[in-house]
């Protein structure tokens, strides 16, 4: 009973030294969270990797690599922390965890890794990687608002309008969207025992979906900065959209645990009546 005991008290023990170990890159971690709207989605996965960890039933089967892992990724992140470029050594914390994991024999990796998109996509890649999406749209806005006899204009990342200006970034492009809806693909595939590979896919398959939405998210937002709203056009782009993904992909995740239950009990149905 005591080794039991010991044993389950082990676990806890070391997540939460390695929390403490990581907390340089994880105090960073939270300082982008709160100073860029669009990447507080990500903090998402701190709770859906702990509820995934939490209902990991599946057998322990630890391995050795993971203590490479884990050193691996506490050299990254603390090494860079040490340095002054905590922002760097981001991805430390997800291949740490993984190592973890790994030791302990759960939970899977493919469930370890949602940890992985807890970390935002970085500023210079959503400058860099932006379509001109925001550009665009504002563009078509301004043009036909200017065509029904409202004075309008767009430059240099301002959508100016009779009561005020609505400010665009490279981030409402759909780029940190894409990442999350990506993100929330690979945790419902993870939680249901998919491995890392169908994980991926999943992603791969749930990312594209931020093209329409942020369309959708645009277009609303130009019509309300143009109708004197832009502070709440703001937060529809900064706060809304994400959080209607976010509503979109659960109930999505529901429906669709829900449909084998109900094709299983149809077709237990028509079993019995075939008899």
């Amino acid at each position: 009973m005591s080794a039991a005991r010991a044993s389950g008290w082990r676990e806890p023990v070391l997540w939460i030294a390695l929390c403490a170990a990581l907390s340089p890159s994880l105090v960073d971690l939270g300082g982008h969270w709160a100073a860029r709207p669009w990447a507080l989605a990500s903090a998402i996965f701190a709770p859906l990797w702990l509820l995934a960890t939490l209902r990991d039933r599946s057998p322990r089967r630890p391995h050795a690599d993971g203590y490479l892992l884990l050193a691996l990724g506490l050299v990254v992140a603390l090494g860079c922390a040490g340095g002054g470029m905590a922002r760097l050594g981001r991805p430390g914390i997800p291949l740490a965890i993984l190592g973890l994991s790994r030791v302990l024999g759960r939970p899977t990796p493919a469930r370890a890794l949602i940890a992985a998109w807890m970390v935002p996509v970085p500023d210079a890649l959503v400058n860099a990687l932006s379509p001109g999406l925001e550009s665009a749209i504002a563009a078509a806005a301004v043009a036909l608002a200017r065509g029904f006899g409202v004075d309008a204009s767009f430059t240099d990342g301002q959508l100016a309008g009779p009561a005020g200006a609505l400010v665009l970034g490279a981030a409402d492009g759909g780029l940190p969207l894409a990442a999350l809806l990506g993100g929330l693909g690979w945790y419902r595939a993870a939680s249901s025992g998919a491995s890392i590979g169908a994980a991926a896919v999943a992603a791969l398959r749930s990312a594209p979906w931020a093209l329409p939405v942020q369309i959708v998210a645009l277009c609303l937002a130009c019509g309300l900065a143009l109708a004197g709203a832009s502070g709440l056009a703001a937060d529809l782009l900064h706060y809304g959209v994400w959080m209607a993904a976010m509503a979109a992909a659960w109930i999505g995740g529901r429906r669709r645990s829900a449909r084998p239950e109900r094709m299983r009990l149809g077709s237990g149905a028509r079993w019995r009546r075939a008899r």
